[in-house]
């Protein structure tokens, strides 16, 4: 038995003990809570490694189908209200043409089979296929058909003038592949998972690695049948545009046509608003309108161009009735009209400018680097032909390269602006520099420019930077590209490595004296000399 006097000491060390396994279960519940902490880091960590691993197989996935012209689109926007005819009921009256199609609008709200659009070249069918996939009354008409399930629009846009893929089938998958993998993650998971393996070790475990197939249309159709099935919530509506102009076999195509329905692009409201500006009064402006209309017979390219004509016999004074001997006197045929147009180009035009200004778009449309610098800036010093002594008179000269680009390529070509917000960004640029006595010379030589203030003002040589020469329709390229290389309406005085050197000693002369400027500020800015450097470059 133990002595009472020892009971002291017993609960001293009790209570002793009583702490220090208190302080060792806090020491191991802390040490657990920081395992556990740890653990969820290393998993949370595991889970941005995989996301950041997926993330990139995605973009592996998409860099593989992506192609320069994926996104492209050839065709302007049309005029005000031309078409929108397409959603109006087809019970409406027209009252100047006798014009039916099958219902549009009733298409899209029913599950039926394909819309099929025909016309002539150049009759509107991509600018109203452009239409249709950008106009907000497609996706309301198709969510009755969809029946509450989410809506996504598929397009491919196939185009002759284009690279080989952009006229292929192949390119048409590979576009529609894309565009499905783009739409959703999910969707381009679900491709991943059929296109890899489990081959990879990493510390975070067995990642997937990515086997990218040699692009054939069977591998390309399983991937978009894979994403498909994958998509059960989804609801797709694909059209294709220009199926007259791809150059591989029908067979791939089959199944996406059939039950073809036809209709008449309308395009008296184009006509009747162009005329709207000469001074012709509104009863013959109407007739006038009509009878463009009728003979143009859907071809919008032919309305286009023959009411060109008429404004400038309107503009030069013409009477109603050489108005009407000029309307007359026009061919009803695409080629015959343009090769009458271009055979009433001054010979010395043809000869010279005309031959320089087709060479240099076939370039353009072949060659992608040349198209950045193809800018009106650059040819008009490629066509110089008088010394220039400062901005203002290099300005007035590419205003001549416009005016003859309008004048002397009949039609074939007009200019357009890619970077509407250049203006913008020289506001914003806190660096400038101009040239001290810009020549605008072709060829390298000295530089002498140096920095301007801050609050410089915008100089208007830079608007000409941003214009670029394009065809006024398609069917512009098709006819110069069907035209012999004997035609001597397109013969070249000089060979096209020698024109490749032409473009760039004159790129090299704007380079030296063009206005430039850099805001650091702005994230992924860099100064608009060293981008036309780096553009330069590329077209070496």
């Amino acid at each position: 038995m133990l002595s009472q006097r020892h009971l002291p000491e017993i609960e001293r060390v009790k209570v002793q003990q009583g702490n220090e396994f208190a302080n060792l279960n806090s020491m191991g519940q802390r040490l657990i809570n920081e395992q556990i902490e740890h653990r969820k880091a290393q998993e949370d960590s595991h889970a941005i490694i995989n996301e950041t691993y997926r993330s990139l197989m995605r973009n592996e996935l998409c860099g593989s189908l992506w192609f320069r012209e994926i996104d492209q689109r050839q065709n302007k926007e049309p005029a005000p209200s031309t078409l929108d005819w397409l959603f109006e009921s087809i019970s409406d009256e027209r009252s100047s043409l006798d014009v039916t199609w099958s219902n549009f609008k009733q298409w899209l709200r029913e599950d039926t089979s394909t819309y099929w659009i025909s016309g002539k070249a150049g009759s509107g069918k991509s600018t109203l296929i452009a239409h249709i996939v950008n106009d907000s009354r497609t996706l309301e008409e198709l969510d009755a058909w969809s029946n509450g399930h989410k809506l996504e629009i598929l397009s491919f846009f196939f185009w002759r003038a284009g690279s080989q893929i952009r006229n292929s089938v192949s390119g048409l998958l590979r576009s529609l592949l894309y565009q499905l993998c783009r739409l959703d993650d999910a969707i381009a998971d679900t491709v991943i998972s059929f296109l890899s393996s489990p081959t990879k070790k990493t510390i975070t475990g067995t990642l997937r690695r990515l086997l990218i197939p040699a692009w054939t249309d069977r591998h390309l159709l399983e991937c978009i049948s894979k994403a498909i099935q994958s998509s059960q919530d989804l609801r797709f509506c694909i059209f294709i545009d220009g199926l007259d102009e791809f150059t591989d076999s029908y067979d791939h195509l089959v199944d996406l046509i059939e039950n073809c329905k036809s209709f008449t692009a309308d395009i008296e409201k184009f006509v009747n608003q162009s005329l709207e500006k000469t001074k012709l009064s509104d009863d013959y402006r109407v007739r006038l309108s009509r009878d463009v209309v009728r003979r143009a017979e859907g071809v919008f390219l032919w309305a286009s161009l023959v009411t060109q004509s008429l404004i400038k016999g309107s503009k030069a004074g013409d009477s109603v009735e050489i108005m009407q001997r000029r309307l007359d006197s026009l061919p009803r045929d695409m080629h015959q009209l343009f090769e009458q147009m271009l055979s009433n180009i001054d010979p010395v035009y043809r000869r010279e400018s005309l031959p320089f200004y087709i060479e240099l778009m076939k370039l353009s449309t072949e060659i992608y680097e040349v198209g950045p610098i193809a800018h009106i800036a650059m040819i008009t010093i490629a066509q110089l032909d008088t010394q220039i002594n400062g901005y203002e008179e290099f300005v007035n000269q590419c205003e001549r390269t416009q005016t003859q680009i309008a004048t002397q390529s009949a039609g074939l070509l007009e200019v357009h602006t890619r970077r509407p917000k250049i203006e913008g960004e020289w506001e914003r640029a806190s660096i400038k520099h101009v040239g001290n006595l810009p020549r605008f010379t072709p060829g390298a030589r000295g530089i002498n420019r140096g920095r301007c203030p801050e609050d410089e003002p915008y100089s208007i040589v830079l608007d000409y930077e941003a214009r670029h020469m394009k065809w006024i329709h398609r069917s512009a390229f098709e006819f110069v590209s069907n035209l012999p290389n004997t035609n001597p309406l397109f013969q070249l005085s000089v060979s096209r490595e020698e024109l490749l050197q032409q473009i760039g000693n004159s790129y090299i002369g704007y380079i030296i004296d063009a206005p430039s400027a850099v805001n650091p500020n702005e994230i992924g800015n860099m100064s608009s000399a060293y981008a036309r450097v780096d553009m330069f470059v590329s077209f070496v």
